[in-house]
């Protein structure tokens, strides 16, 4: 027997689709009446929390207010800091021309465009049998604009955390070591796997940013085959061509849309902020003014793999009134694409010799949104010796930029002690339990049960397709099929090879499905606002001819 519980992660909704979803059906004709109230029962994320317990989360009201000290002397006249995280592994494959390939552009653009720019790469634990960073990669003695710093963060600090042996490296909290460790007036967040558009990195390092905003970029996927280019200038000019996806706040479109506008935000879902932020891919770029990184002490150093820390430091980022910016289609940054882990269950992640390690589940960042907006307060997530401050690090400068006149110096300030989360994850573990026990099972019961209803009511004489064959798909078709739903074959949109049956149910190309008036389609595809434009294209009808799975 299935436990609905163990998938609660997986058929969860982002929140930005829960919000349209919630927007379409108070548009519902009353011919549609049913469908109206089986969407504001399935989407209603305060449902799920009308009876919620609240967890003690460690607000910014119950703490004494200080203001974090400065590690190194920073000056307003570097526009920009950037800071990233790495070590010399194949975490990611290409790893090596990959993070060439964004130091390169670096070089480039700051050169380019004539701006002083700061990059601090931290290297977190690095291996006892590869080269260091600073010998692995190729750096430029002395350049014009550019610094470039590596901070080490060695094996020994590594092993302070309890999944040391299984994690060989912490991304959150070797971002906070170089955010702390930042001099500019802005400070972003990044990856080694990303470049800058032109155009986003002119924007950055101009005069135009603002404190008290956080700022966001499309991520623009491309394809890998980028780095097989000659220059960081051609990979740019050519990054566009390239792209197949790219992540807008309220989902994923498999091509770029140059004329995409978002949807604005309303007022019909739940109100919590991760219905109306751009959290899709947000670990990737985030850039605030260096006070409101220091004013929330970075991102959770929870000791857990770090899978939903980014969206969870954008919440906090809402309620503590640092504002959003979602920067349009004229300012993307571009991913190189890479294999990714692989997610188990609900609240565990894949890696490193297939070992599940715990991260923050899905749920429990939405609960962290309730609270906050609740109790109308951010939430402070670490001690005031974040980003290993109280630890003198080993660094090198490989860089030095024209503009640099004084030697570069970081103190250390507070504990030398790590980790500095003032929550545990087995806090949150046996929260979710609790949670999963007494809400969830309940909650999905009844939501699969009023799905059951509608279709053995409305669409009973009709065939019934489940577009989206991945592992939602799939989950969805065995509870529905469980309750004598009979699913009659799925639809695959993608281009990922895919089996001709799963369970026995073929599964359909979406380009050589027929739409006709005998079929009715269930969306359950990451992809469904795509879907359901293309369906709409077709002059099919929300209710008559499809709906979104909850």
């Amino acid at each position: 027997m299935i436990d609905i519980k163990d998938y609660y992660e997986t058929i969860l909704w982002p929140a930005p689709y829960v919000r349209q979803a919630l927007k379409r059906s108070a548009q519902l004709p009353e011919s549609l009446s049913a469908l109206k109230n089986l969407y504001q029962y399935t989407f209603a994320e305060h449902r799920i929390f009308s009876t919620d317990t609240p967890f003690e989360l460690p607000l910014s009201q119950k703490l004494e207010p200080q203001k974090p000290a400065e590690l190194v002397a920073h000056d307003d006249n570097i526009p920009l800091s950037i800071v990233t995280i790495t070590r010399n592994d194949d975490h990611v494959e290409r790893m090596q021309e990959r993070t060439q390939a964004f130091i390169d552009s670096l070089y480039w653009l700051s050169e380019h465009y004539a701006k002083p720019v700061e990059l601090i790469i931290v290297e977190w634990n690095p291996p006892s049998d590869r080269k260091p960073l600073g010998a692995q990669f190729k750096f430029r003695k002395k350049h014009p604009y550019l610094s470039i710093i590596i901070i080490t963060v060695p094996s020994e600090i590594h092993q302070n955390y309890q999944l040391a042996d299984d994690l060989p490296l912490y991304q959150m909290i070797g971002k906070n070591v170089g955010i702390r460790r930042a001099r500019g007036k802005f400070v972003l967040a990044t990856n080694i796997d990303v470049l800058l558009s032109k155009e986003l990195f002119e924007f950055i390092t101009d005069d135009d940013l603002m404190p008290g905003r956080h700022y966001r970029s499309n991520r623009w996927d491309v394809d890998r085959t980028i780095l097989d280019l000659d220059s960081p200038e051609v990979m740019l000019t050519e990054a566009r061509n390239l792209c197949f996806q790219v992540n807008y706040p309220e989902g994923v479109k498999l091509k770029q849309d140059l004329n995409h506008t978002a949807n604005s935000h309303d007022n019909h879902a739940s109100g919590l902020a991760m219905s109306k932020l751009h959290t899709w891919a947000c670990g990737d770029f985030q850039l605030l003014h260096r006070d409101d990184w220091a004013k929330l002490t970075g991102y959770s150093e929870l000791d857990a793999y770090s899978f939903h820390l980014d969206s969870l430091f954008a919440i906090t980022c809402h309620y503590a009134g640092i504002e959003e910016v979602a920067l349009p289609d004229q300012f993307p940054h571009f991913h190189i694409d890479h294999t990714l882990g692989t997610p188990v269950k609900s609240n565990t992640y894949i890696i490193n010799e297939k070992k599940a390690l715990y991260h923050l589940c899905y749920m429990s960042l939405l609960r962290s949104d309730y609270q906050m907006q609740l109790r109308n307060d951010c939430y402070i997530f670490n001690e005031p010796h974040w980003g290993l401050s109280g630890f003198t690090l080993p660094y090198q400068q490989v860089s030095r930029a024209d503009w640099e006149v004084t030697e570069l110096t970081y103190q250390s300030i507070g504990e030398n002690k790590s980790p500095a989360s003032r929550q545990s994850p087995q806090y949150f573990q046996s929260n979710e339990k609790q949670y999963e026990e007494e809400v969830y099972t309940r909650f999905l019961s009844e939501a699969y049960f009023k799905t059951e209803i509608y279709l053995k009511t409305e669409h009973s004489a009709k065939k019934l397709f489940i577009w989206g064959a991945g592992k939602r798909g799939q989950i969805h078709m065995n509870q529905l099929s469980r309750r004598g739903i009979s699913i009659s074959g799925f639809i695959h949109g993608t281009n990922t090879p895919i089996a001709d049956e799963l369970d026995g149910i073929p599964v359909h190309s979406a380009s050589d499905f027929l739409l006709s008036a005998d079929v009715f389609i269930l969306i359950a595809s990451i992809f469904a606002e795509e879907i359901i434009q293309h369906l709409q294209s077709l002059g099919a009808k929300e209710g008559e001819q499809f709906l979104v799975l909850m």
